[in-house]
């Protein structure tokens, strides 16, 4: 233990000296640099909506889980590499050259591809779940993950139906990366309320990692509720897809851990409190790190740092284009 506090503490050091270093785009990113004051005003939203999701995730394991593998604090396994992929444009033709890109990546010998879903072309794509889907009859190896999904504008029980559907048609690959929804997200477009995002992830997570589970679903929540709900199909791996949540701030990052699941989290984000709370908790540091293709190099880096003390990290660079595959595939053999 004494170990992994000297370890943690390294950690917050390096993010402390690296907070100037590029962040991948995601989804509860405070925003990108050279925001106005505009946008500066919804982070400070955004923060005040974490801070919520943090005092109301009221979510207990179920009976049925179990601690997907704990490992001894020290980690030590290597980084495993992948990509996020987007499209860069609204064009049509653009959703198949990332069903193509996906294809390289495997043929690259990467690990994982993963998709954003966010409204703005530049940064994922409307409905990560059907890319995903098309992802996985394209390739036969490489898991595949919603990178991440704004769990607050679905219903907790399609997503698991859909999760598991893809999961069962790709052999059992999916992830799901799950978050509240970038500032950005137009949640009034959808007839919700921005300021109840935090209430609405709170049950919709609790409703889906129930319904990965054999029994039936019975939830009675201020924005979901279901008595007695068979989902199907029932999923490829007991307990479901692996999750991943996308959080910055520390009692995320602490909840998270508590509750058993990996998370997402920019490059330059202190990953120290999740790496404590999954030692006092007992149960596996699985993080992915999210990094522009720009800063790669330094990214590498600061992934083997985390992964000396976690018992699983994906660097997962965004990416646009065949070369930026193949500069990410270079990276992994280096």
């Amino acid at each position: 233990m004494q170990r992994l506090r000297a370890m943690t503490e390294q950690l917050r050091c390096e993010a402390s000296r690296e907070a100037a270093a590029p962040a991948a785009v995601f989804e509860l990113e405070r925003g990108e640099r050279g925001r106005n004051a505009q946008g500066r005003r919804q982070r400070s939203s955004s923060e005040a909506a974490r801070r919520a999701l943090s005092e109301s995730i009221g979510v207990r394991r179920a009976d049925h889980e179990v601690d997907e593998g704990v490992r001894d604090a020290s980690g030590g396994a290597p980084p495993i590499f992948g990509v996020r992929i987007s499209p860069g444009d609204a064009r049509p033709e653009s959703l198949a050259g990332c069903v193509a890109l996906a294809r390289r990546a495997e043929e690259h010998g990467l690990a994982w591809v993963g998709v954003a879903e966010r409204f703005d072309a530049r940064g994922g794509v409307p409905d990560a779940l059907s890319l995903c889907a098309a992802f996985g009859a394209a390739t036969s190896r490489v898991r595949i993950a919603t990178a991440a999904l704004p769990l607050p504008l679905h219903h907790p029980l399609r997503v698991a139906e859909s999760a598991a559907t893809i999961d069962a048609l790709s052999g059992g690959r999916l992830e799901l990366g799950v978050g509240l929804g970038a500032v950005e997200t137009p949640f009034g477009g959808f007839g919700l309320d921005e300021g109840e995002r935090a209430e609405r992830f709170a049950e919709a997570l609790a409703i889906l990692r129930a319904a990965f589970s054999d029994a039936p679903v019975t939830f009675r929540g201020k924005h979901f509720a279901c008595e007695g709900v068979s989902v199907h199909p029932k999923p490829a791996r007991p307990g479901g897809p692996p999750l991943w949540m996308a959080a910055i701030a520390p009692a995320a990052l602490r909840r998270a851990a508590q509750l058993g699941v990996g998370v997402m989290l920019p490059i330059s984000a202190d990953a120290a409190p999740y790496l404590a709370a999954c030692a006092e908790a007992r149960v596996a540091a699985r993080i992915v790190l999210l990094a522009s293709s720009d800063a790669a190099a330094p990214a590498l880096e600061r992934a083997r740092a985390i992964a000396a003390s976690a018992s699983e990290v994906v660097l997962a660079l965004d990416v646009q284009s065949e070369r930026e595959i193949e500069s990410a595939a270079a990276l992994a053999k280096s």
